[in-house]
């Protein structure tokens, strides 16, 4: 089952292209997390739900996404990038766990590479990456 490799404690290690992702929305380049301040917990359930917790480096705030594979869902995430709430059904493609939001907006893409988590985020025509380590 490809959704309990994403199971357990990830901690943020680096990102790539993530500056022209957080430049063409318009945010400052301060808000781009630095290694080790974001830990991630993932929690799946049936195989096709999922609960990611994790807290903004920042502000210490809890942030929670819980979905279902194949199920439209209101995307956080994405909505937080976007500053506008953005609707979006998660797929399966291969062991890719994809969350495009509607009308192509905005996308997620997570996958386990050599026992890391990659996050391929897609906004505004520029695509940036945030990789995690297990804790």
């Amino acid at each position: 089952m490809a959704g309990a490799k994403f199971e357990g404690k990830w901690v943020f290690n680096r990102g790539e292209g993530m500056e022209e992702v957080v430049a063409s929305l318009g945010l400052p380049a301060d808000k781009l997390p630095k290694s080790g301040q974001t830990t991630l917990e993932y929690k799946i359930t049936g195989g096709k739900s999922f609960s990611i917790r994790g807290t903004h480096p920042k502000s210490g705030k809890d942030l929670t996404s819980t979905f279902t594979v194949g199920e439209k869902f209101k995307a956080e995430e994405l909505s937080g990038f976007l500053g506008k709430e953005v609707m979006a059904t998660p797929s399966w493609d291969g062991s890719k766990l994809t969350v495009a939001g509607e009308g192509g907006q905005a996308s997620i893409v997570r996958e386990i590479v050599n026992d890391e988590l990659h996050t391929t985020i897609s906004v505004g025509g520029k695509t940036g990456k945030r990789i995690f380590k297990r804790a």
